[in-house]
């Protein structure tokens, strides 16, 4: 489980849970975070195959935004997911959704283990599968080392026969003598390839870069969004790491999705242009005042919105950032919502998920967010206060 430390908030705050329920997440559905087909590149060369396991239950499949949240604080029909972190969904061109999930918790006697650092569903009207790999385990398995991993953002590139799916995720250490109770290391990439109807595979992890603990270091994907013009923009964030600033600074960078791979061939904004150096990307929203470190960022009638809480990720304030382009400029507005968590309790409120195609409506989006607790053994006991909550939320007129 995560464990954090704020030096705003001096708390000991463990499992900061946001869980999605993949049976939940219904229905009038866009796609649009199906690309159209195109020519793809394999990982690596002799990349291994693993062929994931599914374990299906029912599920119900709620119509609108009250019954979602209502499911999603209280579905307990599958042994594999008892409540989790970090959730985000992508809609498969067969009429799936991929669902989602960092640090995720489970019963007790269920294979592979208890708790694991990611987990996945697939989920259709009246049923939700879990995906596990070998034994049970996470389907983004630990490094050798121990270093794990948890999903940032996805996009699915749909290739008539197969959905290629791609998932920015961080990769992550815990480290107890670290403000936050753990440090990312980096952004990785991952590939599945779902065929229409079937089962998924995973096609590998790459790693990017060397480990680097630095939150300097912009952590890219921490958002991703497929425009209509073939490429998909890939955001960033960092922190001054020191300076008391608790925002992390929005960054830009493009990509085709054949190239997400192989961060050398994307294209990094620079405040004018697009540049082909990493070090050239320039800050489209300031940390002091910014947003958390993993957020939402998404296009909608030729208006690009950001998502998230305001001033980091324990900020109280969730705030919607509005601009004319991806590359902005962001104009913050009004708080949409304020996440007011007992302290003393130790409730905590955060990690904000935007949802643009959930029961879409003109000048709003659905959004969740995180719940959980400062006491583990609380969240163990009753993982269902390791929950998010559902709501919409306005957009600027």
């Amino acid at each position: 489980m995560r464990t954090f430390h704020s030096p705003r908030r001096p708390l000991h705050l463990t499992g900061t849970g946001a869980m999605f329920i993949g049976a939940a997440v219904a229905v009038t559905l866009t796609g649009c975070s199906v690309l159209p087909s195109a020519e793809s590149e394999e990982l690596r060369p002799g990349v291994e195959v693993t062929a994931l396991s599914t374990d299906c239950r029912e599920a119900p499949w709620p119509m609108t935004v009250e019954e979602l949240d209502e499911a999603a604080i209280s579905y307990t029909g599958h042994p594999g997911f008892a409540g989790g972190d970090g959730a985000m969904e992508a809609l498969l061109s067969d009429g799936r959704r991929l669902v989602l999930f960092g640090d995720t918790l489970r019963a007790e006697d269920y294979p592979g283990g208890a708790f694991v650092r990611n987990s996945m569903m697939l989920v259709e009207p009246g049923e939700a599968c879990m995906l596990t790999g070998p034994n049970g385990k996470e389907v983004i398995p630990d490094r050798s080392d121990g270093i794990g991993y948890w999903p940032m953002s996805i996009i699915v590139t749909s290739r008539g026969d197969r959905d290629d799916v791609a998932i920015m995720a961080q990769r992550v250490a815990a480290s107890p003598s670290d403000d936050l109770g753990f440090i990312v290391l980096g952004t990785s990439l991952v590939r599945l390839h779902i065929p229409v109807g079937g089962v998924p595979v995973l096609r590998g992890t790459v790693d990017f870069g060397r480990d680097d603990p630095s939150r300097e270091r912009i952590t890219w994907g921490a958002a991703m969004w497929p425009g209509d013009d073939g490429w998909v923009q890939i955001f960033g964030t960092s922190n001054p790491e020191g300076t008391g600033v608790f925002g992390w600074a929005l960054h830009a960078a493009r990509a085709r999705a054949a190239d997400l791979a192989d961060p050398s061939r994307w294209q990094y904004w620079d405040g004018t242009r697009w540049s082909d150096q990493s070090g050239a990307a320039a800050t489209i929203i300031p940390a002091d005042g910014g947003v958390a470190q993993v957020l939402s960022v998404f296009e909608r009638d030729g208006r690009w919105f950001a998502v998230s809480t305001l001033d980091g990720d324990l900020g109280d304030s969730v705030v919607v950032w509005e601009a004319p382009a991806a590359t902005g400029p962001y104009t913050a507005n009004a708080a949409s919502l304020e996440l007011v968590a007992d302290e003393s309790a130790g409730e905590l409120k955060y990690l904000v998920i935007a949802h643009p195609d959930l029961f879409e409506q003109p000048g709003s989006v659905v959004i969740s967010y995180s719940q959980g607790s400062t006491d583990l053994d609380e969240l163990v006991t009753d993982p269902l206060n390791y929950r998010p909550r559902f709501v919409r939320i306005a957009l600027p007129d």
